[in-house]
């Protein structure tokens, strides 16, 4: 085997041995994230909230998966742990797990995952199961999540289907939120005396922000659907 081709062997032996612990967590987090969204869909079209049809573009879907994923990995970067950089990008996407009503399903509420009671309940299990470092790393990533993804979020469903939008400075904040949340996962001391993580952090989310402003959010990969 070439040097070459055992070093891309390796690379993936260690992304692969960082990714299997966490499988039975990450199936997890998708069965709750899907409940969450069949529960809350049930409770509107009993309230006989209407229901729509499948109607969002395959390829806005792939275009905003990848956003996903590199915000993710971008605001995990700074801490420099293979744990962070594989969970950040994977939740912050798998959050979109409620996409398939509005894709493959008919839905009462858009985005019924993208709620403030959901956040709650996910980090609440990731902590009591998994403990700080992934309840740490659910929260961050739904932050990013929300942070990047534009448009109005049912934020307090199911206590009520309304919906609320996320400006410009909601953003900032959230992702601001992410990437600080990300750090303070990092085990002992190593939270608080990377002088150098905190500054990447920083440049990374003002630029984030700054794409933001200039560019816009992902919604408006779905404003021609």
């Amino acid at each position: 085997m070439t040097g070459e081709g055992a070093r891309l062997r390796s690379w993936w032996g260690r992304v692969w041995s960082t990714a299997v612990p966490w499988i039975p967590f990450l199936g997890v987090f998708a069965i709750v994230a899907f409940a969450w969204a069949s529960l809350v869909n049930l409770a509107a079209s009993a309230n006989h909230v209407p229901l729509v049809g499948p109607r969002v573009a395959f390829w806005s879907e792939t275009i905003d998966a990848f956003w996903h994923l590199g915000t993710g990995f971008l605001l995990a970067l700074p801490a420099r742990d293979r744990r962070l950089l594989f969970l950040a990008p994977v939740l912050s996407l798998g959050l979109d797990i409620d996409h398939a009503f509005g894709l493959l399903l008919p839905a009462s509420v858009p985005r019924p995952d993208h709620a403030l009671l959901f956040i709650l309940l996910i980090t609440v299990v990731a902590a009591l199961w998994k403990g700080r470092l992934p309840a740490l790393a659910t929260a961050g990533a739904i932050a990013t999540h929300l942070a990047v993804d534009g448009g109005d979020f049912p934020l307090l469903d199911p206590v009520t289907m309304a919906r609320w939008p996320f400006p410009l400075w909601a953003s900032a904040l959230a992702l601001a939120l992410a990437g600080a949340l990300f750090l303070l996962a990092l085990p002992g001391p190593r939270r608080w005396t990377v002088r150098r993580a905190w500054v990447e952090l920083a440049v990374i989310v003002t630029a984030l922000v700054l794409f933001l402003a200039l560019v816009g959010p992902s919604a408006w990969l779905f404003l021609s659907n």
